[in-house]
């Protein structure tokens, strides 16, 4: 749970592009914080909207003091946890995954067990926990297992002012207040449309008369009439707005079949694949995985593009510093989508790309971007690599995403080093990764060690070199270079030709010399050490030593070299 507003909460964030309904706003609303109906449902039709309603009035309840909390339990695929989201099987969700979930959302020790979990969820909706009052809200209920049971046991425990929020295509079960939520006044569906048509650019092919149309033929539906403006969009003209079907249930259905008819191989590939998974996927790792060598080579990039067009996927952003994009399918599609895969003749491949794309992990929040996903793919291939499995295909992917998420390069560089054991690939990557981002000082410490590790002392001090250079690190960084470098020349382990030696020397010493101040004798003592190996500088030698000695006249390392220095300077080996 994470603040949302004024309370705590773990709802998905607001929907982009929402149209506001203000009349079923204002019911919601008001029916939340009255003191009468404990138990409220929104029912309608699938993609008519329940779910966009519900986020939008919670998120501004979320900025009142009407409630502790908001807890939004997602009977699909996956649930969200504190620690990130986790597998359940597919529309399976009973009362006591329900109330482990929430024990764990709340952190509570005590609860850790299905029985004391149910006792705590129970105490929660009746108010007698001390923490609350919440609103508990059960999106699509009607996949849930044993509903009426769950159903039951929600309604006789809950009181008020605590409330119980549920969305759900069915009228099995009867609220204390149900919101009948079904197509947008005529005012909303034109502003709906307006907004459809521009995104689409196809706002000069719908004009009054064709919208009306588009109004009659789809009920207000504002799902079903992005489907049919998509179809212009692709078409790149009006499309005769024919009654596909009597039954507004089905209504849905029989649109997506003439969709997925006219869709290319690849786009209908494209979009097996991601309702498969009920979870946002990221668009490059979708790219990876179809695109890996195992697989026929198709256009991912245009099938995308067009199951984004026909709103059969939606591309939801990171709004991290990259701005990655995730990919999504939403859910009346993804159900459409589910059967289709049970007889499609893609279903293999299809499956084979699905065990690698859950190895991102399933999520609902694209707000940690593509780095956790990429790490939670490298820590399950390090497990595939326990069990003595291949695990070239996950290393493709993750080789492949890096060519557009340079960072991936060190997720591939430390699997290479700590689970391979190779650093040679090891240093191949971070280099990669430094091609983009010659900046990062991350990457150059990183470089640093590798090359150590290997013997490769000139490689290691230009990488020290550039990671001195690139910002102002720790003094004691510095100095530690320069004791490497010395040592590295008194005992001829590093030979350089003298123009690169001076090079290496003289720009260390520098970094040295403008931040003396802050080092101790041992520190300076370098420092003269390298003044000697440049060129025989024993002046500036003798001059560091001598402030050696002055701020520390015992060191043992200054007395040395003062030694060496008045005996024989020129000598430095």
């Amino acid at each position: 749970m994470a603040y949302v507003g004024n309370l705590f909460s773990n709802m998905p964030p607001l929907p982009e592009h929402y149209v506001q309904r203000a009349e079923l706003e204002q019911q919601l609303t008001e029916r939340l914080c009255d003191d009468r109906y404990p138990v409220i449902t929104l029912q309608g039709r699938g993609g008519v909207g329940k779910t966009s309603l519900a986020l939008e009035v919670l998120h501004r309840i979320s900025q009142m003091d009407e409630f502790f909390g908001i807890v939004w339990f997602s009977a699909r695929d996956i649930d969200l946890l504190p620690e990130g989201p986790k597998i359940v099987r597919p529309d399976v969700l009973s009362t006591e995954d329900i109330a482990m979930d929430f024990s764990q959302l709340m952190a509570n020790p005590t609860a850790c067990k299905p029985k004391e979990a149910r006792t705590y969820f129970a105490d929660c909706l009746s108010g007698s926990a001390s923490e609350g009052p919440f609103v508990f809200v059960f999106d699509n209920f009607e996949t849930v297992r044993e509903q009426a049971e769950l159903y039951q046991f929600v309604s006789n425990s809950v009181r008020l002012p605590n409330k119980v929020l549920i969305t759900t295509r069915t009228r099995e079960f009867k609220a204390d207040y149900p919101i009948e939520v079904g197509g947008m006044r005529r005012r909303e569906y034109s502003e709906l449309v307006a907004a459809i048509a521009g995104r689409l650019g196809i706002s000069h092919l719908v004009d009054a008369s064709y919208e009306e149309a588009l109004f009659l033929e789809s009920d207000g539906h504002p799902y079903i009439t992005k489907v049919l403006l998509g179809e212009v969009a692709e078409e790149g003209r009006r499309v005769a707005v024919k009654r596909v079907i009597a039954a507004k249930d089905a209504m849905l259905d029989a649109l997506f079949e003439r969709s997925f008819a006219s869709l290319s191989s690849a786009a209908q590939r494209v979009f097996l694949t991601l309702c498969g998974w009920r979870s946002l996927v990221p668009r490059l790792g979708l790219e990876a995985v179809l695109l890996r060598p195992e697989n026929d080579r198709f256009d991912v990039e245009g099938a995308i593009s067009d199951l984004e067009k026909r709103s059969l996927v939606e591309v939801v952003s990171s709004q991290g510093t990259g701005n990655e994009e995730f990919l999504s399918v939403p859910l009346a599609a993804s159900i459409f989508g589910k059967k289709k895969l049970v007889t499609s003749p893609a279903r293999i491949a299809v499956n084979s790309d699905l065990k690698l794309i859950q190895g991102f992990g399933p999520t609902t929040d694209a707000a940690h971007g593509l780095a956790s996903r990429i790490e939670r793919l490298a820590r399950s291939a390090a497990k595939q690599m326990e069990l003595g499995k291949d695990i070239s295909q996950e290393l493709s992917v993750i080789e492949y995403m890096a060519t557009g998420y340079p960072k991936a390069w060190l997720t591939l560089a430390e699997f290479q080093r700590n689970q391979m054991s190779d650093n040679s690939k090891a240093i191949r990557a971070v280099n990669r990764f430094l091609e983009n981002c010659p900046d990062d000082q991350y990457g150059w410490g990183l470089l640093v060690t590798l090359y150590r590790a290997t013997d490769d002392p000139l490689a290691e001090m230009n990488a020290r070199l550039r990671l001195a250079e690139l910002a102002e690190p720790p003094f004691h960084d510095l100095s530690s270079a320069a004791s490497r470098l010395n040592g590295l020349l008194s005992r001829r382990e590093l030979v350089l030709e003298a123009d690169e030696r001076r090079h290496i020397v003289r720009r260390l010493r520098e970094l040295l010399e403008d931040r003396h101040t802050e080092g101790d004798a041992t520190d300076l003592s370098r420092l003269a050490w390298l003044c000697m190996h440049d060129e025989q500088d024993t002046d500036a030698a003798d001059r560091w030593v001598t402030e050696g000695l002055r701020r520390e006249p015992a060191n043992e390392h200054c007395m040395r070299l003062k030694r060496r220095l008045a005996s024989n300077g020129s000598e430095i080996t």
